[in-house]
């Protein structure tokens, strides 16, 4: 996969967050078992600082299979290979479904 990224008129870094959450919910959904739906936000906070926001909705406990430590390594080594940057920070939700 081949990601356009552009500086802007100060040099600046610019990634869309479109693209940085199609990147996070593929490594999501190669990696756990038992998701029904999932919702991820990214956001910037000044130019190098990435937030990750994972919403993972789940309607049977047992079915569910997350190494929590096994996804934020892979998270973590995926964006900073796709766009030279590491998250300062990764939350997950577990939320049922109902």
């Amino acid at each position: 996969m081949y990601i356009l990224l552009e500086r802007n008129s100060r040099g600046s870094l610019e990634v869309s967050n479109k693209v940085i959450n199609k990147i996070i919910e593929s490594v999501i959904l190669n990696i756990t078992e038992g998701i029904e739906k999932l919702e991820v936000q990214s956001d910037w906070y000044y130019e190098n600082q990435l937030f990750i926001c994972i919403k993972m909705f789940v309607s049977n406990r047992e079915k569910l299979k997350v190494d929590e430590i096994k996804l934020n390594n892979a998270l973590v080594f995926t964006i900073k290979n796709a766009i030279d940057v590491k998250p300062k920070n990764i939350s997950l939700a577990y939320i049922k479904n109902h």
